[in-house]
């Protein structure tokens, strides 16, 4: 099941190892009190923004994968889609930039050079 959730077809052992140490950390984090959450909902949002940067670096969190995957409620999943991508919006902006500028400095550079 987790791996079907976490798209680890083919890589079983990885994803399930992954996602022990995740959830090792989550615990560790939980008995040390290095993470106090407000509300579930908070928690909810730490965990699966967790998830995604290990599992799925370079996507977005949407609404309907929380809530066909992650069994969340539609309106909750909605929500935590909307805070999860306010949280990562200067993440995916920097690497876009990154992404970006070898290819604006390449045309700068043809057109110095006709």
């Amino acid at each position: 099941m987790i791996v079907e959730v976490l798209n680890g077809q083919g890589h079983e052992q990885e994803t399930c190892t992954k996602f022990a140490q995740l959830a090792v950390q989550q615990a560790i984090d939980w008995i040390t009190g290095r993470r106090r959450y407000g509300s579930l909902t908070e928690q909810h949002a730490d965990w699966i923004e967790d998830l995604f940067d290990s599992f799925f670096p370079n996507e977005a969190p949407r609404a309907q994968r929380l809530y066909n995957n992650f069994n969340l409620p539609y309106g909750q999943a909605q929500y935590l889609a909307r805070v999860l991508n306010d949280r990562s919006q200067p993440r995916f902006r920097a690497r876009a930039r990154a992404e970006l500028r070898p290819g604006l400095e390449s045309l700068r550079e043809a057109a110095n050079n006709p």
